[in-house]
């Protein structure tokens, strides 16, 4: 006897390393197409959770180190362009 797994709750992993999310998941969780998730391991399980602003923050952060830029040196840059902006602003 043959036993399938119920559609709604498993998906097959394509020849290209792709998974589709059951419909009625991305529903329930707010999913859409354009949404970036994040792949997490959590005792010993695999977690998809959709990406959030720490998610984005975190990966600046780790670019900028890995090009030898310095949090002291982020903040300062941050504050510059904040500066500029808010001189252009206040010139309208």
């Amino acid at each position: 006897m043959s036993v399938k797994l119920s559609d709604d709750r498993t998906s097959r992993i394509s020849s290209r390393g792709q998974v589709v999310i059951p419909k009625g998941l991305r529903e329930k969780y707010g999913l859409k197409e354009g949404d970036s998730v994040v792949w997490e391991e959590e005792k010993g399980k695999l977690v998809l959770r959709k990406a959030n602003w720490k998610d984005y923050a975190n990966e600046i952060a780790r670019k900028l180190a890995e090009a030898g830029v310095t949090e002291e040196e982020m903040f300062e840059e941050l504050k510059r362009v904040r500066r500029e902006m808010y001189d252009e602003w206040k010139d309208k």
